[in-house]
């Protein structure tokens, strides 16, 4: 939106060229500037980092190990309607099928297995006997599938379908390749989340350009009607296009897919990705995509791509890492097993294909320590899960990672924690600065807003009928650090401009805002 300053005869008014934003009652996040005037706002972004929270699990169970990864949780309800998380992720020992090889075996010969843990607080996990599948002559594990089914492969992503047209027998999907699939990507479906039948073939792949050798994702989005795939592509380099310090020779991407009817096969394209100014970011191998619609506000994408680093040889910080001895028996196998290293970074979308993009890391691997600083570090789990806070002060959002790839230990599953809509807030200084919306219209008669203040900050919002050049509203002075808190306004109802296009403006010192709605 462009805005321009008509002035004459005292009067300064502001007109605006574009068509007001609906946003109805829907959260309104500083991620991206959906519905920030960028050129008007002083308050600058800021972009937070999830805090360890401590150890999810160990994946120390005999199909399990240091190969296990690619957690992805889904948001669910029991049969009671109480909140049940159900966690899908690949149980491996790679060291055994790969590092003990005399050589880097055939994929086809790898143990590896697709597992299944609840939760009923995101906290504790729990591995149910699921009787599915046999392990060393018992069916009293946790293994939903391994990578021995004919129809099944490693990279097994599950999502609740949140089609209203979805059929119960259907409602949960699962996308996978495997044998047998001709070079497709192939849709499971189930009743349960358990017991998956094969389904049918939806995206195709391509030696070396469009592959499957990472974690999917895949969902129902409301806000198109439209199914969401997202995998991992493959471009070469040219010599000239090469890093120096990086040994980008190939850049692995993501790729995505968008379907009206997902039982038809369509074709992946490379996201498009920008910087949160709009300009066009570097190209970097990214892994993971871990795309998912945000639970506050589904009509918004997050993203944790993973970035990949490969330095070109070994040099003098190699020897400072953690585990020095096992990562070089990594590289005599293969030398980007003990060179690369791994972190995670933050995405936002609004349609699935264009992506803001932060080039600095939302996760970094962190202190050193055991079995730290590996390739397969910050491989962020898709979807973030709402958990109660350790200290009492209400719910948080949990994301989980694992620790310990390719270490010759049993894989750690890591969680974190973060604010709620806490991923990137607009922050002021001391001196007072602000954050100016584009015009939008709304539904409802209070707002709501996520922020927080020092306990000499503060922050106050002022509401402005388009093309006014006072105010029509305007709240306290707040200060605090409160999630959903309403803004009060004193001298008015908010009611009475639901429906007119308005602007707001939040005026703040030494505070962040996160996140506004309206209800």
């Amino acid at each position: 939106m462009r805005s321009m300053l008509l002035v004459g005869m005292g009067i300064v008014a502001i007109v605006t060229s574009a068509a007001p934003i609906d946003v109805g009652n829907c959260l309104q996040v500083m991620w991206d500037d959906y519905v920030v005037d960028a050129e008007r706002t002083t308050a600058t972004r800021l972009l937070h980092h999830p805090v360890y929270a401590g150890t999810a699990m160990t994946w120390d169970k005999p199909w399990e190990g240091d190969g296990s990864e690619f957690p992805n949780v889904v948001f669910d309800t029991d049969k009671e309607g109480k909140r049940l998380y159900r966690m899908y992720y690949v149980g491996w020992n790679w060291s055994r099928d790969v590092l003990e090889s005399p050589k880097i075996p055939d994929a086809s010969s790898y143990h590896i297995y697709t597992c299944y843990a609840e939760s009923r607080d995101g906290i504790n996990w729990v591995r149910p006997e699921l009787g599915t599948v046999e392990f060393d002559g018992s069916r009293k594990n946790n293994i939903l599938a391994s990578f021995e089914t004919p129809t099944w492969k490693y990279n097994f992503f599950v999502f609740k379908d949140g089609n209203p047209a979805c059929s119960p027998e259907e409602r949960y999907k699962a996308v996978a390749s495997g044998k047998g699939s001709g070079g497709h990507l192939c849709v499971l479906t189930s009743a349960d989340g358990i017991h998956f039948k094969p389904g049918w073939k939806i995206v195709k792949l391509a030696p070396r350009s469009v592959m499957d050798d990472t974690q999917l994702a895949s969902f129902w989005f409301p806000k198109t009607g439209e199914y969401h795939v997202y995998l991992r592509g493959n471009h070469l380099l040219e010599n000239e296009e090469r890093g120096k310090m990086f040994i980008d020779q190939e850049i692995r991407q993501v790729r995505h897919a968008a379907f009206k009817d997902l039982h038809r096969i369509e074709e992946s394209r490379v996201i498009d990705c920008v910087t949160p100014d709009g300009e066009s970011s570097e190209e970097y191998p990214m892994y993971t995509p871990c795309a998912f619609p945000y639970y506050r506000n589904p009509e918004i994408i997050v993203g944790f791509p993973t970035r990949y680093n490969q330095r070109g040889k070994w040099d003098a910080n190699y020897d400072l890492l953690p585990d020095v001895e096992h990562r070089k028996m990594r590289c005599k196998k293969e030398s980007r097993m003990g060179l690369a290293v791994t972190d995670g970074l933050f995405a936002v979308s609004r349609d699935g294909q264009k992506f803001v993009r932060y080039d600095e890391a939302f996760m970094r691997p962190g202190p050193q320590r055991p079995s730290s600083w590996v390739y397969g570090d910050c491989y962020p789990g898709a979807f973030v899960i709402p958990t109660p806070a350790a200290d009492g002060s209400g719910e948080e959002l949990s994301i989980y990672k694992p620790l310990g790839h390719m270490t010759g230990k049993p894989a750690i599953l890591e969680r974190f924690t973060i604010r709620i809509d806490g991923f990137v807030s607009r922050h002021a200084t001391f001196k007072e600065q602000k954050v100016v919306t584009k015009t939008f219209t709304f539904t409802g008669d209070e707002m709501i807003m996520n922020f927080s203040t020092s306990a000499r900050g503060r922050i106050a919002a002022y509401l402005y009928l388009e093309g006014a050049a006072k105010p029509s509203l305007s709240t306290t002075w707040m200060f605090g650090d409160r999630v959903d808190s309403p803004a009060t306004f004193p001298k008015g109802k908010l009611a009475a401009f639901a429906g007119k296009p308005v602007r707001l403006e939040f005026v703040m010192s030494d505070a962040d805002l996160y996140s506004f709605r309206f209800r």
